[in-house]
Parts: structure tokens; sequence; C-alpha cells
């Protein structure tokens, strides 16, 4: 039992994620990332370049004038796209439930038929 919860805990800790785009024009977003107000450290982005160049990398460091990952930096008057990695608390919690609930009728399934072969064995020995 210890092995299943643990199971389950692992899968909604790593959640649903899917990677979703910043709808702005490149002048907007350089605006909006240089402000501040769109991105921060720990962010998982893939950004393409005017360039047409493209980065994936988790966000360290933002300044004034870059966007910089643990080996990558961005210039933010270069960004044109960026799609930014978001969790989806409704699909984490769906999955977590159907685990839950296959999990529960599978443990009912193998109490029923160790049930009905026990009362079998102890049919035919009597």
């Amino acid at each position: 039992m210890k092995c299943f919860v643990t199971w389950i805990l692992m899968i909604t800790l790593t959640a649903c994620t899917t990677m979703r785009p910043i709808d702005a024009n490149p002048t907007d977003l350089s605006q909006r990332i240089a402000a501040g107000g769109l991105l921060k450290p720990g962010d998982r982005v893939t950004i393409e370049t005017k360039d047409r160049q493209t980065y994936e990398f988790e966000v360290m460091v933002l300044s004034a004038t870059s966007i910089d990952g643990k080996h990558q930096s961005v210039r933010i008057d270069q960004v044109a796209s960026i799609h930014k990695r978001v969790t989806s608390g409704k699909k984490t919690f769906l999955l977590a439930g159907l685990i839950l609930i296959g999990g529960a009728f599978t443990v009912a399934l193998v109490h029923a038929f160790q049930g009905a072969g026990a009362a079998a064995i102890l049919g035919n020995t009597h």
C-alpha cells in the first residue's frame, strides 16, 4: 500500500504541464519581459528569436536586457515568441483521481477473486 501511495504522490507532484504560447507581438513581449511581470526565475520556456533560432531552458536570471538560463542567454530585444510551461491543476487532479479509482478497482477485484478462490477450495475439500 505504501508503494501505491508513493506512486500517486509522485504523479501528483510532477503534475500535468503544457507549453503555452504567450500572445503578444515582439515589441510588447520585450516590454512585458523588461517590466518583470511576464517571466520569473524557475520558469521553463521555449523562446524563438527574430532570426528564427529556438532556445529551450529554465530561466535563472532576468535582467532589463536579457533572459538567462544555465548555459544560454537571449537578449530581450531579439525575442519573437515565448512558450511558457504551465501546470494544469485540473488535469493533475483528474489524473490522480483516475489513478486512485483504478487502483481501488484493482484492489477490489483482487480481493473478490481471492475470496472466490478460497470459497472454491473450501467447497472442494468438504
